[in-house]
């Protein structure tokens, strides 16, 4: 008997995965008044190490970028009946991630959209190369009201994704990392190691995190002077299609180590729109690992 007394409220959402470029429909529920939309973009994947023989300067792939994010809060009264949300796949190994689109008709046009993840695709990790490590995948870059003009119907704010780990370079200097923030939902893959002429073991770029008690920071592969490199980690995270109870924060993949026979393949992540890493140079480079998915989240009340 509840006696008068509230009932604990219904959670009211929805998620929409990445269904190969197809536009999916959202019927607003006619109870809503007000709604809370959040897109985030697919990852990119990270670059593959240079392969050459033993004694050869070899870099490291760099890693994928990490895709933007777009949320709005909007009154259900100023917008159709229907939503429609484009969610992309990871971007591959060497690939660039894509962006989350919400409109008001399945077309990109910024004239029908409330909003999109970014301005641009989130840039895949370089392949390294005897002179220069792989660079660092470009990060998605802010959205603004030029991509979604229908973004005045709502309050809303537009975070910029995070670039990737460069990868080791050619002289054996160190990968470079990416970084878990609380203040953001997603981060680049870290970079592939290289390999000096001197055939000196060189780890993959970690993952750093300043909020270790929820996501705890990701070693990369590890590297060694005789055999082959050790692979990347994958990243993972918590979102509420999967723990809804914990802050939505998401992890990429670590670079892979290097190696004298094979290079560490980069740490592929599951960390929706975060990159994936970078490959370890070696006789045998290891590849990227795969960027994270895109995710579009409706919550209404």
């Amino acid at each position: 008997m509840s006696f008068g007394l509230p009932q604990q409220p219904r959670k009211q959402f929805r998620v929409f995965s990445e269904a190969g470029g197809a536009w999916q429909p959202f019927h607003v529920p006619t109870e809503a008044e007000m709604l809370m939309i959040l897109l985030i973009g697919a990852g990119a994947g990270g670059g593959s190490g240079f392969s050459a023989a033993e004694g050869s300067a070899r870099g490291g792939g760099g890693g994928g970028g990490s895709a933007g994010q777009f949320r709005m809060i909007v009154p259900a009264a100023v917008l159709p009946r229907t939503l429609y949300f484009q969610v992309p796949s990871r971007g591959a190994a060497g690939a660039a991630g894509g962006r989350t689109f919400c409109s008001i008709r399945p077309n990109t046009g910024a004239g029908y959209c409330l909003g999109v993840s970014g301005a641009a695709d989130a840039g895949a990790g370089g392949t390294g190369t005897g002179a220069a490590a792989g660079a660092a995948g470009a990060a998605s870059t802010i959205f603004s009201p030029g991509f979604g003009a229908l973004c005045v119907l709502g309050l809303w704010v537009a975070i910029a994704g995070q670039a990737g780990g460069i990868g080791g370079n050619q002289t054996g200097g160190a990968a470079g990392t990416a970084a878990i923030a609380s203040s953001m939902v997603t981060c680049g893959g870290g970079g592939g190691a290289g390999r000096a002429t001197g055939n000196g073991a060189v780890n993959g770029g970690g993952i750093t995190s300043n909020i270790t008690d929820l996501l705890p920071t990701l070693n990369g592969g590890t590297g060694v002077a005789s055999g082959a490199g050790g692979a990347g980690v994958s990243g993972t995270g918590f979102g509420p299609d999967n723990f809804g109870d914990l802050p939505l924060i998401f992890a990429g993949g670590t670079g892979g180590g290097n190696g004298s026979t094979t290079g560490g393949n980069g740490g592929s992540t599951d960390g929706i729109g975060c990159g994936g890493g970078g490959g370890g140079a070696s006789v045998t480079a290891g590849t990227g690992g795969a960027g994270g998915p895109g995710r579009a989240y409706v919550w209404w009340w």
